[in-house]
């Protein structure tokens, strides 16, 4: 019986460090995400500083989620910070891009030792 109980119990604690460690996941790949927005809100704009790397970090988070539903919903809002994000366009050192979520363009736009 002694027996019996320890495996339960060593089986018990597995599944809870398996559930902590998942909802770990969950809770960072969110985080993760809606810092991708400004105020965390993920239905407003994306931040004027979100780039690239910011994106493919969420996005290894997102993959690190186990609960399919979940995952699929942060993959969602992830995928919808990614098309309003235009890649970074080289002018001699830069021109960036952002765009709102409803398709029109605000441009942040600074040219430094412009060559023409």
């Amino acid at each position: 019986m002694q027996q019996k109980k320890k495996k339960l119990q060593i089986s018990l604690d597995k599944a809870i460090a398996q559930l902590a460690k998942a909802l770990l996941a969950e809770a960072s790949a969110e985080a993760s995400v809606k810092d991708l927005f400004d105020n965390n809100d993920v239905k407003g704009l994306i931040k004027e500083i979100t780039n690239q790397v910011s994106i493919d970090s969420a996005q290894i988070l997102v993959n690190a989620v186990t609960d399919t539903a979940r995952k699929s919903a942060l993959q969602l809002q992830l995928d919808e910070a990614k098309k309003t994000i235009c890649r970074a366009y080289r002018l001699n050192d830069f021109i960036r891009c952002y765009a709102t979520r409803n398709g029109t363009r605000q441009w942040n736009i600074s040219f430094t030792n412009l060559d023409i």
